[in-house]
């Protein structure tokens, strides 16, 4: 944020709903991301900027691609980091994160220190997954199914970023989805991470 802000651009980065100091609902249904979008759009209003540059990690980048859908005119570029593409994500992963049982199970990770500051919080470790649930949960499905496939084009210049040492969100398949969506073009950056 600071070589941002260093270099004359402006940076918003709002806390997710289920991580960081936002709140924490363990119901699934919260995780709407029409409405979690129209909640971004309020934070843009309010701080009285028109149009950004989204950007969002790993399964984060649904926020600002959904959002995209919903809120074209709002942004210039949309910016994927180290993303797992979900079509191309194991169903193990899902299916783990899916289960009742995934928070107790998480909060037993070996690196305890870690954990403990992240997710020490009431309800940080099942809120952290619910992401993941709403996919396999059909919680978006009412809001998309007005959409055709000309809807869920994201109409503005697409960069991904990937590590070409990370064994979860593997370089090769950045564009195996995006691409296809990317109706104003796509670009892919790999670094050695």
């Amino acid at each position: 944020m600071k070589d941002l802000s260093a270099a004359g651009y402006g940076a918003i980065a709002p806390d997710y709903l289920g991580y960081g100091n936002s709140d924490m609902p363990i119901k699934v249904k919260a995780y709407n991301l029409k409405t979690i979008g129209g909640r971004m759009m309020e934070v843009l209003h309010n701080e009285g900027v028109n149009t950004v540059v989204g950007v969002g990690h790993d399964l984060g980048t649904k926020v600002p691609s959904r959002t995209n859908v919903w809120y074209p005119d709002r942004f210039e570029t949309c910016s994927s980091l180290f993303w797992c593409n979900l079509a191309t994500c194991s169903s193990a992963t899902l299916t783990f994160s899916n289960s009742y049982d995934t928070a107790k199970l998480a909060a037993e990770h070996e690196d305890k220190k870690t954990w403990m500051a992240t997710y020490s919080k009431p309800n940080a470790t099942g809120a952290s997954m619910n992401y993941y649930k709403t996919l396999l949960r059909g919680v978006q499905a009412k809001d998309e199914e007005v959409l055709i496939d000309e809807d869920r084009m994201v109409k503005v210049p697409v960069l991904a970023i990937a590590g070409s040492r990370d064994l979860v969100t593997r370089a090769e398949q950045m564009g195996m989805i995006t691409k296809a969506f990317a109706q104003a073009g796509y670009t892919d950056r790999v670094l050695n991470a």
